[in-house]
């Protein structure tokens, strides 16, 4: 998961509502982790992922934007790398 998280800063990926791809799903998996839930992949950007980018924002002091980008997706690694 953090490799893929990380392909996704190097490669400089910014997701938002409407986007859609295999990158959005690197994400939504990511969320599924952190919330400790099986919501389906479906690679799409939708609501429900804005919603869900925003609760992770707040949680870990970002301004939830809903947007996926560097600063976000660095976190997400933190996040994963303190789960050890």
């Amino acid at each position: 998961m953090i490799s893929s998280i990380q392909g996704l800063v190097d490669r400089k990926v910014n997701l938002k509502l409407g986007s859609k791809g295999v990158d959005v799903g690197v994400v939504q998996k990511f969320l599924n982790i952190y919330n400790g839930t099986s919501k389906r992949i479906d690679n799409d950007f939708g609501a429900g992922t804005v919603t869900l980018v925003k609760d992770f924002q707040k949680d870990i002091g970002l301004t939830a934007d809903g947007e996926v980008g560097s600063t976000t997706l660095n976190k997400m690694i933190n996040w994963l790398k303190n789960q050890k």
